[in-house]
């Protein structure tokens, strides 16, 4: 069967994971996919002609994975006999419902769940600090769990066992208010995109091409970036500009972060299912 893992990623983290995966599964002689959904928010569809086991790998942004990957899940489609395990990256602070939504996501295409993971990572808007928490995550310790889950999904598909997603769902009552409270277009009306710097800019394009979203298009002569509603908010453009050209004020994000772990209390730790 093929193993295809799809992920989303901006700052890197979600990328790392599903690289373990891949390992994880060469080690029992599995080949697989790796496939950015940035392919996918630019217009392009793996073939899905026959079963698969479908990897799809989102980080936790406003409690809820990233929207396009449902949407990606329900555009591949689930060949009869398919299969699909999600994992979701996250900071430290809350995994909120995102690991349930794209396993539902799943379900309501026609896969059954081979099992899923929380994976624990850097959190992406912390990282002009220095003294940022879980720095090295994922590391050897979550590349060890995710080989054991490879093997566990490579054993769920053999025997024909799916995975219950039960077993995957949010547990903390504050942290389930939270996500009932917040969703990425609320998020959107909170943070503000990041402002450009026309004098600064020199339109390379580098924004436009690692924007995950496909959010950011060049336009106008000189060609400068314009942020458009697809955007999540990910400060990617803020991160991988060589000129500095996009602003974000993202000095209060220390605090508030280490608010929301004091509020929230989930365990940082990497979890396999």
């Amino acid at each position: 069967m093929k193993h295809l893992i799809a992920y989303a990623s901006s700052a890197g983290t979600t990328r790392r994971a599903a690289a373990m995966i891949r390992d994880g599964l060469a080690e029992r002689g599995v080949e697989a996919e790796l496939f950015d959904l940035r392919r996918y928010t630019r217009g392009e569809l793996p073939a899905a002609d026959e079963p698969l086991c479908l990897w799809i790998g989102s980080p936790v942004y406003a409690q809820h994975p990233v929207p396009y990957c449902a949407a990606f899940i329900k555009a591949l489609g689930a060949p009869e006999g398919s299969w699909c395990a999600p994992f979701v990256a996250w900071g430290g602070v809350s995994t909120g419902v995102a690991l349930e939504e794209l396993g539902q996501a799943a379900l309501d295409a026609g896969y059954n769940l081979a099992g899923g993971a929380r994976v624990l990572c850097a959190h992406s808007n912390l990282w002009r600090e220095a003294d940022r928490p879980h720095d090295d995550r994922p590391n050897a310790q979550d590349k060890a769990l995710l080989a054991e889950l490879a093997g566990t999904v490579v054993e769920r598909i053999e025997v024909g066992e799916p995975c219950d997603i039960e077993s995957m769902r949010q547990r903390i009552p504050v942290v389930l208010e939270a996500s009932a409270q917040m969703s990425m277009d609320k998020m959107r009306t909170m943070i503000p995109k990041p402002e450009l710097d026309a004098a600064a800019c020199i339109g390379c394009g580098l924004c436009a091409e690692e924007c995950p979203a496909a959010a950011i298009t060049l336009e106008g002569e000189p060609p400068l970036p314009h942020i458009g509603p697809a955007c999540v908010r990910c400060r990617g453009c803020v991160r991988v500009c060589p000129e500095g050209a996009f602003l974000a004020d993202m000095s209060g994000a220390p605090k508030h972060l280490a608010s929301l772990i004091e509020r929230f209390q989930e365990p940082a730790e990497t979890t396999i299912y």
